[in-house]
């Protein structure tokens, strides 16, 4: 399982570099650019829409002081 979640993680961060990261405020890159991964975020600031996966509500909880989006059926 460790193997298969590294191969998720190399993949995950390899098309957020390709799309230039997240720019869900203000991020830009060296030259200005906004990123484009945010329209590939999953859960992120979708609190009760269904989940893409399974249908479920999405959640929000905070941990560590910062808001957390998660799906209860897909991610506990």
């Amino acid at each position: 399982e460790r193997e298969k979640l590294y191969y998720a993680i190399k993949n995950i961060l390899g098309k957020a570099i390709k799309a230039r990261g997240t720019s869900v405020v203000n991020y830009t890159d060296g030259n200005g650019n906004q990123g484009s991964y945010q329209e590939q975020l999953m859960v992120y600031k979708k609190l009760g829409k269904p989940c893409q996966i399974c249908g479920t509500s999405i959640e929000r909880i905070v941990l560590g002081g910062r808001g957390t989006y998660f799906c209860p059926s897909c991610q506990v």
